[in-house]
């Protein structure tokens, strides 16, 4: 994500994390794309309220809503860039193509 951000600049990106060490992280540090997005956000949740609202703890984990904020798909585990986007792509009518793979 961090390379291919800029494909999802239209879209509101929400990035959560249940670990407070995350932010002092040199991973985190690395992803300066995303850091610098304007459309991405880093949030801090507490695990029983990540628990209530989703039921379970995987890493990744991927939700989708739609412009209404209904959750329209969720992804749990890895998975490649290409149907991220493909899926916020049909969530916001686009009939764009991406290339590459990640």
């Amino acid at each position: 994500m961090n390379r291919r951000v800029d494909e999802l600049a239209a879209t509101d990106i929400y990035l959560i994390t249940t670990e407070k060490s995350f932010f002092q992280d040199s991973v985190y540090k690395k992803q300066i794309n995303l850091i610098s997005a304007e459309n991405v956000k880093f949030g801090l949740v507490a695990e029983d309220e990540y628990k209530e609202k989703f039921g379970i703890m995987a890493t990744p984990a991927f939700y989708f809503f739609d412009t209404r904020g209904k959750l329209v798909e969720k992804i749990i585990g890895e998975t490649k860039f290409d149907r991220l986007l493909g899926l916020i792509r049909r969530a916001d009518g686009s009939k764009h193509q991406s290339g590459g793979t990640n």
